[in-house]
């Protein structure tokens, strides 16, 4: 939705304005989305103190600050303030769900799939001790309980 089309249309009609103005125009619209989506579907339904960023977009500081003044009541970190890599995202949770699988806890979201039911998702193949080896390791790693 937000891909090089959708820049190219912004540059068409905004390419007047300088550079500055834009990409700070553009960083302050990925704040708000990521506040106005909190407040739509999290705050009504989950008491929130703590807010956690990683990816790429946690080294953006001017974005993290403009989340940070757009959740007053959270504390708004990123991963490396936990002692993680940003860089390390998708490793860490394909680990804590390796995890959950593996210890039999459920952890798909219902009302993000619309699923009817609660479910473990993964399949582990018995015999694989390699693999397992592996998940356990990428949680001793990341210090993943």
């Amino acid at each position: 939705m937000f891909g090089s089309s959708f820049v190219d249309s912004l540059l068409k009609k905004w390419g007047i304005h300088k550079d500055f103005d834009i990409i700070t125009t553009v960083t302050a619209f990925t704040a708000y989305s990521i506040y106005i989506n909190y407040k739509l579907y999290i705050f009504d339904k989950y008491s929130v103190d703590e807010v956690i960023i990683s990816g790429g977009g946690s080294y953006n500081k001017t974005l993290v600050n403009m989340i940070k003044d757009l959740l007053p009541n959270c504390s708004v970190m990123i991963q490396e303030d936990l002692g993680y890599s940003s860089d390390a995202k998708e490793a860490v949770a394909f680990a804590v769900l390796a995890n959950e699988t593996l210890n039999g806890i459920c952890s798909n979201i219902k009302g993000a799939t619309g699923a009817r039911e609660r479910v473990v998702l993964g399949n582990i193949t018995p015999g694989k001790k390699f693999f397992r080896g592996i998940i356990y390791e990428t949680v001793r790693y990341f210090n993943i309980s």
